[in-house]
């Protein structure tokens, strides 16, 4: 499980939500 988290790193997961929040927010306003 540590291996993922180290793997996983804060900056990635706020990359992927950045990235995820963008594709959402696009599809609502286009």
């Amino acid at each position: 499980v540590q291996i993922l988290r180290s793997r996983f790193s804060p900056r990635f997961r706020v990359m992927t939500v950045r990235l995820l929040r963008s594709i959402h927010f696009g599809e609502e306003l286009s």
